[in-house]
């Protein structure tokens, strides 16, 4: 019996050994891709020259060992992850926002931002997210993305049986996502806009009527009436597709509504900024070329506007359209 109890004390021994072991490797093994990711920081790679296109070749490094890391479970990958996002902060800061337009960190901002999601649910990671959102020196895309994380946990924080009309949930989402940035700025950000409807149609549901409901109240100024009047118009088009036939009466006064928003308030401004993205008016003018809209179309003919032609999106051919099967061989 003695014999017995000294031979499972030894393998329960063995076993936490083991464990310790993993757990060791693991860390190591996340230090050690930290140790490689942070050596590729040298004073030659930093000064190198950089303002757009394929990312210099120590940058592709280092976002490869940036997705190996943030794959990593060991107890100290959070603390790394915060380092990571630490130093790549603190050396921004350092370059001023000059300095940055021609640095090659402008290339690991969104990657950077991707590693921190995956772990924005740690509060000291989510903090830096927020850090990147905050900074004057974060570039647009990167930006966008940095608020759609922190809007997507902001807006998660509201239990839907407390906020049945989707008014709180949807105040939170246009304070963060859109607050107070310019209408100019706002057609240059076509990004911020798209991850505001993907934020929009996971918090808010995807029926167009109660979503433009939910977010109206909160729309105040004119990039955040522009930003619900393209959620709503990508929602409308969305039901279309999905329920192959006429909207609502309800909903095509919504989709001449914000049409009628578009000629009068958006597209005079738009008009006068270089390179704009009217996200809005390319919607517009794709759905006036659908048959059932013919009410758009029209609205824009009038106004000197030529609706989009209607392209059938690819997928599975009709019956009637199906080649006949070989025959069997004989």
């Amino acid at each position: 019996m003695a014999g017995v109890a000294r031979t499972l004390l030894a393998c329960a021994s063995a076993a936490v050994l083991l464990l310790v072991a993993s757990s060791a490797s693991a860390a190591t093994k996340a230090q050690e891709l930290y140790d490689q990711y942070e050596k590729l920081n040298t004073p030659e790679n930093l000064a190198l020259f950089f303002v757009g296109g394929r990312p210099p070749v120590f940058v592709e490094q280092q976002i490869k060992l940036l997705e190996e890391l943030g794959r990593q479970t060991s107890g100290d990958v959070n603390d790394l992850v915060v380092r990571v996002a630490d130093e790549y902060l603190k050396r921004l800061d350092a370059l001023g926002a000059e300095k940055f337009r021609t640095s090659p960190l402008q290339a690991l901002q969104v990657p950077i931002l991707e590693f921190l999601a995956g772990h924005a649910q740690v509060e000291s990671v989510f903090q830096r997210v927020e850090l990147f959102a905050k900074s004057p020196v974060t570039k647009e895309y990167a930006h966008a993305r940095a608020l759609g994380i922190v809007a997507r946990k902001n807006v998660a924080k509201v239990n839907a049986k407390d906020d049945p009309d989707g008014r709180q949930r949807g105040r939170i989402l246009l304070d963060t996502m859109i607050d107070d940035i310019s209408f100019s700025l706002l057609l240059h950000a076509p990004v911020r806009i798209r991850e505001f409807l993907a934020i929009a149609s996971s918090a808010l549901g995807i029926e167009p009527l109660p979503l433009r409901a939910a977010l109206s109240p909160a729309a105040a100024t004119l990039p955040r009436r522009y930003a619900v009047d393209y959620v709503s118009a990508s929602f409308l088009a969305r039901k279309q597709l999905r329920d192959k036939k006429p909207l609502s009466d309800e909903e095509k006064k919504m989709m001449m509504d914000v049409c009628g928003q578009w000629l009068d308030a958006y597209r005079p401004p738009a008009k006068q900024e270089k390179y704009a993205s009217d996200v809005l008016g390319n919607l517009l003018l794709i759905l006036g070329g659908w048959k059932d809209n013919k009410d758009l179309a029209n609205l824009l003919l009038k106004n000197g506007l030529k609706p989009t032609p209607y392209v059938e999106p690819p997928g599975q051919p009709g019956p009637d359209q199906r080649k006949p099967p070989r025959p069997a061989l004989e």
